[in-house]
Formats: structure tokens, C-alpha cells, sequence
């Protein structure tokens, strides 16, 4: 079964989420569940991507849509004021 069709997906998340590690160094230290780690690595393999490379295009993806609001955001707010 995949993580994604687990009833409890969102609380493996929640749970990762929960227990980062935040100090002064580079380093991004979490803790997750080793079954959700082992199919999230081979998922990142078979894609061609290391970890690495997933977390800092997430992550740009994340500062950049946080940072810029998207059209859909902007139509969506118009409609409400009109």
C-alpha cells in the first residue's frame, strides 16, 4: 500500500512536520516514520531525484508561491468584492 492510499497519510505528515529538528547549521534534520522513508526514497530513485534536489525545488516552489500571489488568488478576491 502506498503512503497516499493510507487512511493515516496525512498524520505520517503532521507527524514529520512535528518533529524538525531547527538549529543554526545547514542541516535539515527530521524524523519520520521509516516505512514512509523507505517508499519516499525509492519514489525520489525511480524519478531520477535525491533528496536534496526534491527538498530545494519544493521549497523554492513553496517561498515563491508564498512570496507572489497567484492569478487565481487575485480573480478569486475581485469576484468576492464586487
Amino acid at each position: 500500500m502506498f503512503l497516499s492510499e493510507d487512511p493515516c497519510f496525512p498524520c505520517n505528515v503532521i507527524y514529520m512536520m512535528l518533529h524538525m529538528a531547527i538549529g543554526e547549521s545547514g542541516r535539515v534534520v527530521l524524523e519520520i516514520d521509516p516505512e514512509f522513508k523507505r517508499e519516499f526514497y525509492a519514489t525520489l530513485t525511480r524519478d531520477g531525484m535525491n533528496l536534496k534536489q526534491w527538498f530545494l525545488g519544493e521549497a523554492r516552489r513553496y517561498l515563491e508561491e508564498r512570496n507572489q500571489p497567484s492569478l487565481f488568488d487575485q480573480d478569486r478576491e475581485t469576484a468576492i468584492s464586487d
